[in-house]
């Protein structure tokens, strides 16, 4: 009942616990698929396993999938991360986003692959901001904002997170969101 008064379903920090099995994921993300609700999938990777086990049927029924680099390489054993979103695609993620840090970020799906840098900023503490990318990333998707203005928001999100110390203490507030994306330019390109 829950999931089919929901618009987004996401599940965060999966791969970290045991006690959410494959099986049982993939039955909840197939209730919310047949709901008509959006899927959105995060791991964490803390330590070298077969991941893929955990992600093949979770993956085709996700309608987002957003590992970090560094999750991706553990998971995939590619270092490029245009490699790794093939992969997960292969695999049956309808949009692969990866998160590169200072890097910025891509994302990838069956019409075109973005590029996004990174808003400028003095980095304070790096806590949280992979889960502020995700957060401003799902607020573009509620919003009805295009590929390109999702990464603009987590982008955003990510940076207003590294400026203080804490995963909370510099956080936009959805004004000052929309705000600072109204009023900085953010390079997204198609590749």
């Amino acid at each position: 009942e829950q999931i089919e008064s929901s618009r987004i379903l996401y599940l965060g920090g999966y791969c970290l616990s045991e006690e959410l099995s494959p099986e049982n994921v993939a039955e909840m993300f197939r209730m919310a698929k047949e709901a008509g609700v959006t899927t959105v999938l995060d791991v964490v990777t803390p330590k070298p396993a077969d991941y893929w086990k955990m992600l093949e049927p979770v993956l085709p029924l996700s309608d987002y999938f957003l590992p970090n680099n560094d999750e991706g390489e553990l998971i995939t054993g590619e270092a490029d991360p245009l490699a790794q979103a093939r992969a997960f695609r292969k695999a049956g993620a309808k949009n692969v986003i990866i998160t590169c840090g200072g890097e910025g970020s891509i994302l990838m799906n069956a019409e075109q692959t973005f590029q996004s840098e990174i808003y400028p900023v003095n980095l304070v503490d790096g806590t949280g901001s992979g889960d502020a990318f995700v957060a401003g990333f799902i607020h573009g998707l509620l919003e009805g904002a295009s590929p390109e203005e999702c990464l603009k928001f987590g982008s955003a999100l990510g940076h207003s997170c590294v400026r203080a110390t804490g995963a909370t203490a510099g956080i936009f507030t959805r004004g000052e969101l929309h705000d600072f994306v109204g009023a900085h330019d953010l390079q997204v390109r198609t590749i």
